[in-house]
């Protein structure tokens, strides 16, 4: 995979056929050979980032699966079809520790009743939000 894949993004056909091939064959799922990053395709990538938590939901923070497909998850499954271990360039390692401590710092906030909800960045699947969907 060479792209960032997400819901309601106009993403690149190609790569949304190489996504959903990947969770059809390697990961079992039945999802229809479409273009479109549909509900069923994020619900297939949320339980991929659930299965392979340690290696791309934890590094960034996140409790939950975001259904995006951004640097942790897009390697997870290039390491897989590849089979072989990948690494991250400084600026991918950079933001990812970067995201790491600002959801730590709202953290410290929301136990003390300051910010509540899923964090900076998180839309779910529906949302017309600006914000940017984090992994």
């Amino acid at each position: 995979m060479r792209n960032y894949l997400k819901i309601g993004w106009d993403n690149d056909p190609v790569e949304m056929l190489k996504l959903k091939s990947f969770l059809n064959i390697f990961e079992k799922e039945n999802l229809s050979l479409t273009t479109v990053f549909d509900g069923p395709t994020f619900d297939a990538v949320s339980r991929f980032q659930n299965k392979y938590f340690g290696d791309i939901l934890e590094p960034w923070g996140h409790k939950a699966p975001t259904g995006f497909v951004y640097i942790l998850t897009k390697k997870k499954i290039n390491e897989i079809y590849c089979n072989t271990v990948l690494s991250l360039n400084q600026a991918d390692r950079d933001e990812i520790s970067a995201f790491k401590a600002l959801l730590d710092s709202q953290s410290v906030f929301s136990q003390s009743g300051t910010i509540s909800g899923r964090g900076v960045g998180y839309t779910s699947p529906s949302s017309a939000s600006g914000y940017r969907d984090w992994e």
